[in-house]
Order: structure tokens, then C-alpha cells, then sequence
């Protein structure tokens, strides 16, 4: 991948590649898009904005969650 992701704050990572493929999240079976970049451990995986709107999901910040509105689950 070509591209440079903006982290929150607002330094600048070049992707190291892309991973396409199903994912399987909480009751949903998904077809996602990662970009792949050196977290320096930080993270497992970033879930951003697409994804949360593809799956029509709902971040909580102060429980450090995500509910899907059509099931009503949290994970």
C-alpha cells in the first residue's frame, strides 16, 4: 500500500501492506480491509471508522466497548 496513516497524535506511518479477508466479530461475519503498520505493541489491531460503520457498530469510550446496535451485543 501507497499509503500514509495520521495517527491520533497526528504523527504520520506509512503502511507496511494490506490484509483483505472475512472476519469473524462478535455475531457479525464480515468482509474487511486492514491496513497493516508498525503499532510498536501498542495495539493488536485498530478498528477505525469504516470498519465501525460497515458493521454498524457503536464505540464506547468510557467502557472501553463496542455494542452492535442490530443485535444489541457488547463485546
Amino acid at each position: 500500500s501507497q499509503r500514509t496513516l495520521q495517527m491520533a497524535d497526528g504523527s504520520l506511518v506509512p503502511s507496511t501492506g494490506v490484509w483483505t479477508g472475512q472476519v469473524s466479530w462478535g455475531p457479525l461475519q464480515l468482509e474487511a480491509l486492514f491496513e497493516v503498520f508498525p503499532s510498536r505493541g501498542f495495539w493488536r489491531m485498530l478498528i477505525g471508522k469504516p470498519l465501525l460503520e460497515q458493521s454498524q457498530a457503536m464505540q464506547d469510550y468510557d467502557n472501553n466497548s463496542i455494542m452492535f446496535a442490530s443485535q444489541g451485543s457488547q463485546h
